[in-house]
């Protein structure tokens, strides 16, 4: 079972989610000891814009690095708009 930090960690991050209109049912998202992974595919809520660029989700993943627990984040099995790597647009100096 999660420590309670982990389990108030993942709210944080889910509440960034839904702050910036993401679907969570399309995603997985494992907090342990301030380490982040997030896994999935990043889907905008129905009605809501259909598309993320790459600035959008360069501050999404800033806004999760600014909670005070998150140590480390794991994206490298996450995407965006049909299949864009999320770590391409970290590794491109947006996240």
């Amino acid at each position: 079972m999660p420590a309670k930090n982990d389990l108030q960690h993942m709210r944080g991050i889910r509440k960034i989610l839904v702050k910036h209109w993401i679907d969570l049912g399309r995603m997985r998202i494992n907090c342990r000891d301030g380490h982040v992974e997030l896994r999935g595919t990043i889907t905008p809520l129905f009605g809501s814009n259909p598309d993320f660029s790459a600035e959008q989700i360069g501050q999404l993943i800033a806004h999760i690095r600014k909670l005070p627990d998150t140590a480390t984040i794991d994206f490298s099995e996450l995407k965006f708009n049909g299949g864009t790597n999320v770590t391409s647009v970290a590794a491109a100096g947006n996240g």
